[in-house]
Order: structure tokens, then C-alpha cells, then sequence
């Protein structure tokens, strides 16, 4: 487990849909956070014990949240994994670890 990292509830994810064709995710998180409501959040996908996690950075109002760089959509996944393994490689190679 992460450093200060702490489960603060459970919540069941349902569906809001804007229009006919789209439909978004919604999670509901506990009364005690309603202090978010209204502010900005940047959603980050990580790993937490082997399994996918999002990761919730709140920003409040006086500062802007920071750009995500959105991979392009056109890019094959291989192509992004194989970017990955290369730089992986190269970290590797300069700390010398195999």
C-alpha cells in the first residue's frame, strides 16, 4: 500500500447520460469530501496492488490544474508500448540494472 494512502468509502459506479449515444461513468464519493464540489480535479490512471486505480488531484480555484498530454488516439497501443519498453531500456542501461 501506498504511503498515506487511506480507503475512505465504497461507492457503486453508475451511468449519467448527456445525450442519447453517450454515456459517462459516475462515482459517488463520500459526504465529507462535498468541499470538492464545484472544483476542478485532474484524474490520473495508476496501479494500486496489481490493479488498475484513478487517482483524484483536486486544484483549488486560484490555481490551474496542470496540462495531460491525451495520447493520440491514431497511435497503435503497440506503438506506445513499444515506446515505453525502449525508454524503459535506456533507464536501465544508465543505471546499469538488469
Amino acid at each position: 500500500m501506498v504511503t498515506g494512502m487511506k480507503p475512505v468509502g465504497k461507492s457503486k459506479v453508475s451511468k449519467q447520460t448527456s445525450k442519447e449515444d453517450t454515456v459517462y461513468p459516475l462515482i459517488r464519493l463520500p459526504q465529507e469530501y462535498e468541499g470538492l464540489i464545484g472544483n476542478t480535479v485532474t484524474i490520473y490512471e495508476t496501479e494500486h496492488d496489481g490493479q488498475r486505480a484513478l487517482l483524484l488531484v483536486p486544484y483549488e480555484d486560484t490555481r490551474s490544474p496542470p496540462k495531460i498530454d491525451r495520447p493520440n488516439s491514431k497511435i497503435s497501443i503497440n506503438k506506445r508500448l513499444s515506446s515505453i519498453e525502449a525508454d524503459i531500456k535506456v533507464i536501465k542501461e544508465t543505471l546499469k540494472v538488469d
